[in-house]
């Protein structure tokens, strides 16, 4: 029973266990009428049909003056789409392709992570660890949504993995770091943590810089391909274009909320709930300084070597930074719209509760019995409050569905009138929201122009007329566009169907009829 609070190589049991656990509540928290589905989700689920069907990353959108309905994947890096098409060339369909993927990516990411808890702290300390995870209302929101973040998750744990265990085998979690950013492009972290922390191991320094190059190389390289690839093909190349962007505090301030959001989960944003996350934040930065000054608790490990527990928290720490400020770098200089709302910030709080679970595990031995009652009421509470605010969001979306995939789209009359031949299929579509169009009929789009000047306006009625063009509005914007009302009034088309989250319209002297 000892040995379930002790440091050391867990059996292989627990991970497993564990794994297979957060795989189940992954099944749970994702089942119908799930996943939802957003734009982003057209992208890369689109870019996976493409592959199984043409052998080529394409997504299923592009601009209203393009020959080709379709457009290269360049607005995020290919590893989901690629690992969608594995389960969707087996005749898994596309949208439970990706679920699996992602319960799959969930699965292994809390296996490692619970292992290399384990280790530093104790086997009790990563069923914490995986608690606090399953928890995170973030991380929730991130397995009931189509989106990369799991699989980004696995890929960051195993990166991790080597880092912590294998520090000498610097191309090992170098290629991981760069197959994280070929998931996500706020995964070049991975491939900067990795540098870092190769060239921060012992040895004189012409061999810190060739272990510094053996891991970051490989990501850099990877990237350079998505790079030469996305050019080649015509598409947005990633990387190339920088601009800078101001009113960063403002960004930082909503971040600050979330963060907030996240220390004391599901209670309203004021004033006493800052204070208490101020508090909580202060509580953290405590126990990890005595988790790093704590001694290991199993046997020591080599001289030359750092204790198990501060090698882990030195690791999450340095991969929490580097991703920290690729987020603060990518919205200074990639995009003003870019916000640290709870999907971006998943990554942190995965690392967060691995470091609090380790810490714990590293310092509880030495704790007197008020100190373990103190953190057992602080764990608990927050663990009730989390867990209250997960039920309400999965109760939610279990009664009302997210995004397209809710029976409000999917079995609307207006999707009827999409899909038939007598309706959307007789038309080529140009709308302001070509993921609708994608998951309500399986379609390609087209986005409509950005201006209202006459000639604009003139081109788009050609083109509209040459590809017998019906015009699609909805509540949603895919990117900023003309209002859909106002270009089909200048055009002179006609309202064919609306129903509540958007309107069909399509030439007036089309022998088609609105019901």
């Amino acid at each position: 029973m000892l040995r379930f609070f002790r440091a050391g190589p867990p059996s292989p049991a627990l991970p497993l266990t564990l794994g297979l656990l957060a795989g189940l509540y992954a099944v749970l928290v994702s089942a119908s009428p799930g996943p939802g589905l957003e734009p982003d989700s057209m992208s890369y689920v689109g870019a996976a049909e493409s592959l199984v069907r043409h052998g080529t990353l394409r997504v299923p959108w592009t601009y209203w003056s393009e020959a080709d309905s379709s457009s290269p994947l360049s607005d995020f890096p290919p590893g989901f789409s690629v690992a969608i098409a594995v389960p969707l060339a087996a005749g898994i369909p596309p949208v439970q392709a990706a679920r699996w993927v992602m319960v799959l990516g969930f699965a292994a990411a809390v296996g490692v992570l619970s292992a290399l808890v384990a280790d530093a702290g104790s086997p009790a300390a990563a069923v914490l660890g995986v608690g606090l995870v399953l928890a995170t209302p973030a991380v929730v929101g991130a397995n009931t949504i189509v989106l990369s973040e799991p699989l980004f998750l696995a890929v960051l744990a195993l990166t991790l993995r080597q880092m912590v265990r294998a520090p000498e085998r610097a191309w090992r979690y170098g290629t991981l770091a760069g197959l994280g950013a070929l998931v996500r492009y706020a995964g070049v972290a991975l491939i900067g943590a990795a540098a870092l922390w190769a060239f921060a191991q012992p040895g004189d320094r012409r061999a810190r810089l060739r272990r510094a190059a053996a891991a970051g190389l490989p990501g850099i390289a990877l990237q350079a391909l998505w790079v030469v690839r996305t050019d080649l093909e015509g598409g947005d190349t990633p990387h190339t274009s920088f601009d800078f962007y101001g009113g960063l505090w403002h960004t930082v301030r909503g971040g600050l909320g979330t963060v907030c959001g996240w220390l004391v989960p599901g209670v309203p944003a004021g004033a006493a709930r800052n204070a208490v996350a101020l508090v909580i934040a202060v509580l953290l930065v405590v126990l990890w300084r005595s988790a790093v000054r704590s001694r290991d608790t199993a046997a020591p490990p080599p001289p030359s070597a750092p204790p198990r527990s501060r090698r882990l928290l030195a690791a999450l720490g340095l991969v929490a930074a580097c991703y920290a400020g690729v987020l603060v770098y990518s919205r200074l200089m990639v995009g003003a719209d870019i916000e640290f709302d709870a999907r971006i910030l998943t990554p942190l709080f995965v690392l967060a509760a691995a470091g609090v679970a380790a810490a714990v595990g590293a310092c509880w031995r030495s704790w007197t019995r008020m100190g373990r009652l103190v953190t057992g009421v602080l764990v608990a509470g927050w663990l009730a409050l989390a867990l209250r605010a997960d039920a309400a969001a999965i109760g939610a979306q279990r009664e009302e569905g997210y995004g397209y995939e809710t029976p409000d789209w999917q079995a609307s009359d207006f999707a009827g009138w999409l899909r038939s031949e007598q309706g959307g299929g007789r038309y080529q579509l140009f709308t302001n929201d070509p993921a609708a169009v994608y998951f309500l009929t399986g379609r390609p789009a087209r986005v409509l122009p950005e201006a209202l000047d006459s000639q604009t306006v003139r081109a788009f009625a050609h083109v509209m007329r040459a590809r017998h063009g019906a015009l699609l509005g909805f509540e949603s914007y895919f990117d900023p566009v003309a209002p859909p009302d106002s270009l089909a009034a200048r055009l002179g088309l006609r309202e064919a169907i609306r129903f509540d989250y958007g309107v069909a319209w399509i030439p007036a002297d089309s022998a088609q009829r609105r019901p």
